[in-house]
């Protein structure tokens, strides 16, 4: 695969629509609605991506559930040219167990990167090997659609659904160079606090559905239910830039 992550988190906003990407909603959720027994917490639906980290993964994300559309891969396809170091030095990943934990907890519950992708599970750690349909979601309407809805692939695709009240605390995922994180809000969303940080500074943004948003998760960043409905939403990792192409700074 041709890498085309060659921009970093500062090319791009904190968080922006795409606004040349307009989601049908209808087919969104009904695989929604028809897939509702298959609903689970972070560590069935995605065991793999967690492990070493079980249980902070739980705490971390104890207000989510997820559907998920994709999994583990058979092969180990990463993409060729990209960085496996999501953070921006190797400063922010201290190589200590003891002080990973001071550092996590100073983060608020950022999960080391470095452990993920050197630990005991290979390549099941890096999120860009989850691109595999399950059976479920393999050869449906909603896989048939989104399959042509971006102009970069598709390397990881799941629904999350928050409940009234939750929080997804302060973390830090994965730079540009390494994946792009989009979401389609479907519902409940009107009162969820989308926040980030850089340099001192908050950014507070709401999503409106219908649409698909770039997330700039290399940032620092976090999610507040403040609302009294559940928040449900389809997000998934791109493996290349071409989508957000438009609202790049420096175009």
């Amino acid at each position: 695969m041709k890498n085309s992550l060659k921009y970093n988190k500062r090319h791009y906003p904190y968080c922006a629509e795409i606004p040349q990407l307009k989601p049908n909603l209808d087919i969104i959720t009904k695989f929604m609605e028809d897939n509702n027994d298959k609903w689970a917490d972070v560590y069935q639906a995605h065991g793999g991506l967690t492990m070493g980290n079980t249980q902070q993964a739980l705490d971390t994300y104890k207000s989510l559930i997820h559907l998920p559309c994709t999994g583990p891969s058979k092969h180990d396809n990463k993409i060729e040219g990209s960085s496996y170091r999501l953070y921006d030095s190797e400063k922010d990943l201290p190589d200590s167990s003891d002080e990973r934990h001071k550092h996590t907890e100073k983060m608020g519950n950022v999960i080391s990167v470095r452990d993920k992708l050197r630990g005991r599970a290979g390549h099941l750690l890096d999120e860009r090997n989850w691109g595999e349909p399950l059976d479920h979601y393999k050869d449906t309407e909603l896989h048939n659609y989104m399959n042509s809805f971006f102009e970069a692939p598709i390397i990881r695709l799941k629904y999350s659904k928050m409940y009234p009240g939750g929080a997804l605390n302060p973390h830090i995922d994965y730079n540009t160079t390494y994946a792009v994180r989009f979401i389609i809000p479907i519902d409940g969303c009107e009162d969820v606090e989308n926040i980030f940080w850089d340099n001192g500074k908050e950014y507070k943004y709401y999503l409106e559905p219908g649409k698909v948003y770039f997330l700039n998760i290399g940032y620092k960043h976090a999610v507040y239910h403040k609302g009294n409905k559940e928040r449900r939403i389809l997000l998934g990792s791109l493996g290349g830039q071409e989508d957000i192409e438009t609202i790049r700074y420096d175009k």
